[in-house]
């Protein structure tokens, strides 16, 4: 609802939501952009010798970006502990990707490539419990497939009816029900509990809507807030003066170079950062990643 205390401030979407306490980096808009940023934050860990992991969660549709193969060959090529955890719930919006997903076309190493039923919580609990550890043990990247039923149209101006039969719509299968059948037959809950509880979170959620509509709205006038660091905040090389002749980069890899240089081309002022992005303390001390031409 854009207030002013949410978790951006009022600059992303709800669905988008992140916890910075939890380490839960929020997603953008543009398909598989998250992918990138994971295999980097994976990467960091590792020359910070932290032993966490990162999930980097995607769809199926998504999976088809080129970002999404590019950071899963970085993280192969370092043996990152990423999990790429994949809800395929068949459609892109309204297009259906059953033989069009890089899953179904058999895009994905194999080695790498774990498929589980999405609906089923105990299933996916063991397969990412199975994943993380080789994660942990140093085994490199799992893409963790999750096969399940988007339960609902892809957004409130889309309308599923329209391109899914009423059969496919009936059939879909809900996981919040399936686990609540399977404690109900293993006898770990009854159905006055099950009762209660749909009635607390129904009541819980209403009661947090309502405190939240009551909130504050963002100023719209903060909006180029947190986009950049203040001035001053993180020392760095100082700027090299004007160039005498045609510009070459600096010693330092700083960039941008004066205004007054001599621009070079772009793969060249590619090049120039890579001192910058490389690391001491990296095993290889190349940069995160080789630039496009």
């Amino acid at each position: 609802m854009a207030k002013a205390d949410s978790h951006s401030a009022g600059r992303n979407m709800s669905a988008h939501f992140s916890h910075r306490a939890g380490n839960v980096f929020s997603i953008a808009s543009p398909t598989g952009s998250q992918c990138l940023p994971a295999v980097g934050a994976a990467w960091a860990a590792r020359l910070k010798e932290n032993s966490g992991i990162v999930v980097c969660s995607i769809g199926d549709a998504s999976a088809r970006q080129g970002e999404f193969f590019e950071a899963l060959a970085f993280a192969v090529e370092r043996a990152l502990p990423v999990l790429f955890l994949v809800s395929d719930n068949g459609y892109g919006i309204s297009t259906p990707t059953a033989d069009m997903s890089p899953h179904a076309l058999g895009l994905l190493p194999e080695a790498r490539t774990r498929t589980v039923d999405g609906s089923d919580p105990d299933a996916v609990y063991a397969a990412a419990e199975s994943a993380v550890g080789t994660l942990r043990a140093g085994g490199g990247p799992v893409v963790l497939w999750c096969r399940l039923d988007r339960l609902d149209s892809h957004t409130s101006s889309d309308d599923h009816r329209v391109y899914r039969s009423a059969e496919d719509i009936a059939a879909m299968r809900d996981p919040v029900e399936i686990f609540a059948r399977r404690l109900l037959d293993e006898d770990a809950v009854d159905e006055d509990w099950l009762s209660r509880t749909r009635a607390r979170l129904a009541r819980e959620t209403e009661e947090i809507y309502d405190r939240v509509a009551a909130e504050p709205s963002a100023d719209p006038k903060a909006v180029t807030e947190h986009l950049f660091a203040p001035p001053g905040s993180r020392p760095g090389p100082p700027r090299p003066g004007p160039a005498a002749g045609p510009w070459s980069p600096p010693s330092t890899g700083h960039w941008p170079p004066d205004s007054n240089a001599t621009p070079n081309s772009s793969c060249s002022a590619r090049t120039s950062r890579t001192p910058r992005a490389a690391s001491s303390a990296s095993p290889r001390g190349s940069a995160t990643r080789p630039a496009s031409a």
